[in-house]
């Protein structure tokens, strides 16, 4: 970062480091607003808005790796295919993954983008892309930036309410994966699931062998 803002001509700017321990990480940093970038470091407007495009462009590689594993018939595909859409988000965001029997990806919605302490989105924004798609299987997924992964409780009691719309139209919800600082969190490692996972009472189906994640992610 210090490298980078001195080829830049940054003037009259903080540390990098102090900069970094400031936002947390160089993530957040470069997801600053231009302006106040421009404020802190000296730059020129231009050469400010550059540095804030960096995230945008890590991303979009990110995410051109990830749609090479259109096949997301395991929870390890899946949190990588996840990876390249949260990579230095600052924002909560809400992703449906609509799978077909095969477990190929069908399509990928962003359903919610804000301030997600918990899902809590009506369930008719994830039918929509679910029913449109002819998804034979779901993965919800949602982030936390800055903080850990983990299932709230009422992340808890909204998959498994969603889990009774679902049985009926015969859709399977293969995960609720919680992403945040790189990491993923499977919902089926969560104690208080009955059963100790959402399969528990869902018909068999293979999408399900050897879906379920070491304990502990």
């Amino acid at each position: 970062m210090a490298e980078l803002l001195e080829k830049l001509g940054a003037a009259k700017s903080l540390p990098a480091a102090e900069l970094l321990k400031l936002y947390g990480g160089l993530g957040p940093l470069l997801d600053e607003e231009s302006g106040t970038l421009e404020a802190l470091t000296g730059l020129s407007k231009d050469k400010a808005r550059l540095l804030t495009l960096i995230p945008e462009l890590a991303r979009y590689i990110a995410r051109e790796e990830a749609e090479k594993l259109r096949k997301l018939n395991s929870y390890d595909r899946a949190c990588a295919y996840l990876a390249g859409h949260y990579l230095g988000a600052r924002r909560e965001q809400v992703y449906l993954l609509c799978l077909d029997k095969a477990g190929c990806l069908l399509d990928c919605t962003r359903v919610l983008e804000g301030s997600v302490e918990q899902v809590s989105c009506p369930p008719r924004r994830l039918l929509e892309p679910a029913l449109s798609s002819g998804a034979h299987a779901l993965i919800l997924s949602h982030n936390h930036p800055g903080g850990t992964p983990g299932h709230s409780a009422g992340d808890i009691e909204y998959t498994l309410q969603l889990l009774e719309i679902l049985r009926p139209l015969g859709i399977l919800l293969l995960d609720h994966i919680v992403s945040a600082d790189g990491r993923c969190a499977s919902i089926h490692n969560h104690p208080g699931l009955p059963g100790g996972s959402i399969f528990h009472g869902q018909p068999k189906d293979p999408l399900i062998a050897g879906w379920l994640p070491p304990k502990g992610e």
